[in-house]
């Protein structure tokens, strides 16, 4: 079972975002994921990501929201954050071979910022919450994903 928030990260307010620049990742109780509403293995995630936001229209307005069911195990929630922070990093090393000739590893750290700054690591994760009614109640936060490099 997941950790609840902190009280700080309860009392985050949500932000208006055009859902066309959300990528909505659902870990469910049993480990199933889906990528706005469609099943997806977790073994496509990356690519997926990758899609989404190496799209120019996307990659500077883009969210990645994950929703995980409290129920959701640790290990599956931690392939999601790993395959995510995978497309994050395969975009930025593909954009230091373009821009400098050489990949991000290779890098000066001002050179990396722009990458960072270039692609950068937009996560949200929402929430869940059930009342005793069995009624689902969101709350959101949003949060700087830490893996940056």
């Amino acid at each position: 079972m997941l950790p609840p928030l902190t009280p700080e990260e309860q009392q985050q307010k949500p932000t208006d975002v055009d859902e066309r620049n959300v990528l909505q990742l659902h870990i469910l109780a049993d480990g199933t994921l889906t990528c706005n509403n469609q099943p997806l293995a977790i073994g496509q995630l990356q690519s997926r990501v990758e899609t989404f936001v190496g799209s120019e229209a996307e990659r500077l307005k883009h969210i990645i929201q994950i929703d995980a069911d409290r129920e959701a195990s640790y290990d599956t929630y931690f392939q999601v954050q790993d395959a995510i922070v995978s497309a994050y990093r395969h975009l930025r090393d593909q954009q230091a071979r373009r821009q400098f000739g050489m990949p991000m590893a290779r890098c000066s750290a001002e050179q990396q910022e722009m990458l960072r700054s270039y692609y950068p690591q937009r996560v949200a994760e929402v929430n869940n919450s059930y009342a005793a009614t069995g009624d689902k109640q969101r709350g959101t936060h949003n949060a700087q994903r830490g893996g940056e490099s």
